[in-house]
């Protein structure tokens, strides 16, 4: 009989530990991250996260970013290595950041965001499952030069912004 079992976060593994007699079988979150990695690659530093797991389907007509021999890669509908999952950063040869977003079993999630070498706010885009989905706002300057509007993949809106007299 248990009289007590407490779950103990290790990482991204979970660990049950167990007071009394009985048995528990540790568990991995389905979206964890195996391994953070820092490197150099053609003249930027970039830092992302990857994972041993592979997606329940490959879509043939998405880009999927995985790492393999200290180099990241791309591939459409397929890959051959690990997939990048978690936060990835890009930074320019003067370690201002280039680019930040979010990786999903090899593919671009949520909002990314790209910046100068001098750390201007070049473009705002949303992804969703590797496809542009939803505001694509691009910036010339400090302000903002043009919006536009996908829905999965497809450009609905684009609309430039008034120039300023």
């Amino acid at each position: 009989m248990i009289r007590f079992v407490r779950l103990v976060k290790i990482g991204a593994l979970q660990i049950c530990v167990l007071l009394a007699l009985g048995s528990c079988t540790p568990t991995m979150p389905k979206t964890s991250y195996y391994q953070s990695i820092t490197l150099q690659q053609g003249g930027e530093k970039l830092t992302f996260e990857i994972t041993k797991e592979h997606p329940d389907k490959i879509i043939s007509d998405r880009t999927y970013f995985w790492f393999v021999r200290d180099r990241v890669r791309t591939t459409q509908g397929g890959y051959d290595g690990h997939l990048l999952h978690g936060t990835f950063k890009a930074y320019h040869e003067n370690d201002q950041l280039k680019a930040k977003g979010e990786m999903e079993m090899g593919l671009k999630e949520k909002q990314w965001q790209t910046w100068d070498d001098t750390g201007r706010l070049l473009k705002e885009e949303e992804y969703q499952e590797g496809l542009l989905d939803g505001a694509v706002r691009i910036y010339k300057g400090d302000s903002l030069y043009a919006s536009q509007q996908y829905k999965t993949g497809v450009l609905v809106t684009n609309s430039e912004q008034p120039k300023k007299s």
